[in-house]
């Protein structure tokens, strides 16, 4: 028969196998904190230009005449348009990463596959952050 300090420790050297077991069947390093972060730097300013463009284009009248242009202007300036400038650094990343597949779809007629994906992934925001106007937040304004 064995005492109680005998009883224990043989209780606590199974339970330290079995911790061993569970701490070997977890992830050494959790990149589950670098993903959140790396994924809300690219949401967040998505969603900041979402919110903001909306409110922006109701200032608007048909005609592209702002009622509040001060406001759109700086609405403008420090929030749209590095949002836009970031955007194009994004297109333009993924323009180089797609830069394989479009080649492949490059192949047949009408060959022209690079213009579309860069005018889409680059062009699209160049004009909206350098070729629109201050302020005035629909593309059809020029």
């Amino acid at each position: 028969s064995l005492n109680n300090s005998e009883k224990n420790g043989t209780e606590h050297h199974r339970s330290n196998r079995l911790g061993d077991k569970i701490h070997s069947l977890m992830p050494k390093h959790s990149n589950l904190g670098v993903l959140k972060l790396k994924l809300a730097k690219l949401i967040l300013p998505l969603l900041l230009l979402i919110i903001i463009s909306p409110h922006a284009n109701a200032d608007s009248t048909p005609y592209c005449k702002p009622r509040n242009e001060a406001m759109n202007v700086l609405t403008d300036v420090v929030f749209v348009r590095p949002i836009g400038i970031a955007g194009m650094l994004a297109g333009g990343a993924l323009f180089v990463g797609l830069s394989p597949l479009t080649a492949l779809a490059n192949i047949p007629e009408p060959h022209n596959a690079f213009d579309r994906v860069g005018e889409l992934l680059i062009g699209v925001p160049y004009a909206y952050t350098f070729v629109r106007p201050l302020g005035y937040f629909s593309t059809t304004c020029s």
